[in-house]
């Protein structure tokens, strides 16, 4: 999956993103990861960028976990729920 991130601000400030960029918690096992982003380490307003992030389940069923985006933004940090299912 990728995930889009846009800086909507026509004349603000950039969004600053932290060191990691992305964490999702660790699990047994691990399904989810973040993985490849060509996203600088500021955003400048109205540019946009992207973040992979990887399923890999090993057995069937549903899986589920959040994305932490680590940012400045005002209301930052952000979090995205995770749902993926294995076969």
């Amino acid at each position: 999956m990728t995930v889009k991130i846009t800086n909507p601000s026509k004349h603000g400030m950039p969004v600053t993103f932290g060191n990691p960029l992305a964490t999702v918690p660790q699990t047994e096992p691990q399904v989810f990861w973040s993985g490849a982003s060509n996203c600088p380490a500021q955003l400048l307003p109205q540019e946009k960028c992207k973040l992979v992030v990887q399923f890999a389940p090993e057995v069937p069923g549903k899986a589920y976990s959040t994305l932490t985006i680590f940012d400045n933004a005002g209301n930052a940090n952000q979090e995205i729920e995770l749902v993926g299912k294995g076969k």
